[in-house]
């Protein structure tokens, strides 16, 4: 079985974020690509779900705009698509 087929993975109901881009329809015309590690809870429960505004995020995010990385076409996504982290409640321990 492929391990790109995500409709086979027992974590296609589980909450996501895919991507974040200026460059809406033409993703041909990105510049620069920054791929993170997975999604975490703040990326996934935020209103407007994206890579990286979580907590590791912010340093990115300052640094991104610090350098005017953000006038260039870029792309943010992650390499693991949907949420991972699985809260274990007291019990389960």
């Amino acid at each position: 079985k492929s391990f790109a087929d995500c409709s086979i993975c027992p974590l296609i109901n589980e909450l996501s974020c895919l991507l974040e881009t200026n460059c809406e329809g033409n993703l041909n015309k990105v510049d620069i690509i920054f791929i993170a590690e997975n999604p975490g809870k703040t990326e996934v429960e935020d209103l407007n779900p994206r890579p990286l505004i979580g907590k590791a995020g912010k340093t990115f995010r300052k640094q991104f705009e610090d350098f005017k990385l953000d006038k260039l076409n870029y792309l943010i996504t992650n390499v693991v698509l949907c949420q991972t982290l699985v809260v274990k409640k007291k019990q389960d321990y």
